[in-house]
């Protein structure tokens, strides 16, 4: 009777986990406004009932009548999270479906569900085996088609904070140095194959060790974390991490030296003229670079790069060598 007036749950008080679960969906419905679905069946009714129930939890849904409109409905919004779609549909079934859109999305990027109201009793397993995340036989309650969304939407944010937790650094949110390498090396492969330049940076904060000693770690931190925004700011279409404790590296696809340095200096020049507030201090910091734009794997790109860092240190730092 409660859902059917358009509530969006209920609980019984049966125990402290109803308060436990209450919360945890007042947080779900603060999250879902982010979240894009597509619902996926030929069935009108039955696709207006599923596109009704994530609109009720905040989600913005679409809709497609097949297959073929859902992967067209996919390619103009990639950041769609969650794909609910019927097995039996023309032009492409949802086991098609769920094959071509795993080609290019894997289960920890976007949630698939499959329904149906079929009787074959190895359906769900069929759907799990082509790639789906889960699935529910109709007809289903309000409440079960919920609980499984829910559920599956917390499981992809939860691996998606681990995956983030493995690639960034801590106290800059930069990526860090694992990053760097495994998604550099991706690149400058692609960027070979493809007879692209291909640029390396690596930076060092000049006299960071006297930061430390006059303003504790804390004032250290905030020099960083600083440091961190500056290279966002400059750097948005370039993979830049923190490689060390005050190192950062930065790749430059399709860019030569030259082209490279353009970049990096504005960045050198902006960090000079910067203050950095910390308590009551103000700090001054500046930044020596090397840079290298050939060589073989990136290994022996970064070691170039440090040679050239190693020489700007020499020359009296805060410039850029490459």
């Amino acid at each position: 009777m409660l859902l059917e007036k358009g509530v969006v749950d209920y609980l019984n008080k049966e125990g402290r986990y109803a308060y436990d679960y209450a919360v945890k969906l007042v947080k779900r419905l603060s999250l879902n406004p982010g979240i894009k679905a597509l619902v996926v069946d030929d069935s009108l009714v039955s696709r207006s009932l599923m596109v009704s129930l994530l609109q009720q939890h905040n989600i913005k849904a679409m809709q497609a009548r097949d297959g073929v409109e859902a992967l067209g409905l996919l390619q103009q919004h990639p950041d769609i999270k969650l794909l609910v779609t019927d097995y039996n549909m023309g032009h492409m079934d949802g086991f098609e479906l769920t094959t071509k859109v795993r080609l290019d999305y894997s289960p920890e990027q976007l949630v698939i569900i499959g329904v149906s109201m079929e009787s074959d009793g190895e359906l769900s397993a069929k759907f799990i085996k082509n790639g789906a995340n889960d699935f529910l036989r109709k007809p289903f309650s309000n409440e079960e088609f919920h609980c499984r969304v829910m559920q599956n939407l917390e499981l992809l944010e939860t691996i998606e904070k681990l995956n983030l937790a493995v690639t960034t650094d801590e106290l800059t949110g930069l990526y860090n140095r694992r990053y760097f390498f495994d998604e550099g090396s991706k690149q400058l492969a692609q960027c070979r194959k493809s007879d692209q330049h291909f640029s390396v940076a690596l930076m060092d904060l000049d006299h960071f060790k006297q930061i430390n000693d006059s303003y504790g770690h804390q004032g250290g931190d905030q020099v960083l974390r600083q440091v961190a925004d500056l290279c966002r700011e400059h750097f948005s279409d370039c993979i830049c991490a923190r490689v060390g404790g005050e190192e950062f590296a930065i790749i430059f696809p399709e860019r030569d030296l030259s082209e490279s340095i353009q970049q990096l200096d504005p960045f050198r020049q902006q960090l000079e003229s910067t203050v950095i507030s910390h308590q009551d201090a103000q700090i001054n910091v500046t930044v020596s670079i090397g840079v290298c734009d050939e060589g073989g794997d990136l290994d022996e790109l970064l070691k170039q790069a440090d040679d050239y860092l190693y020489r700007a240190k020499e020359e009296g730092r805060n410039r850029i060598i490459g």
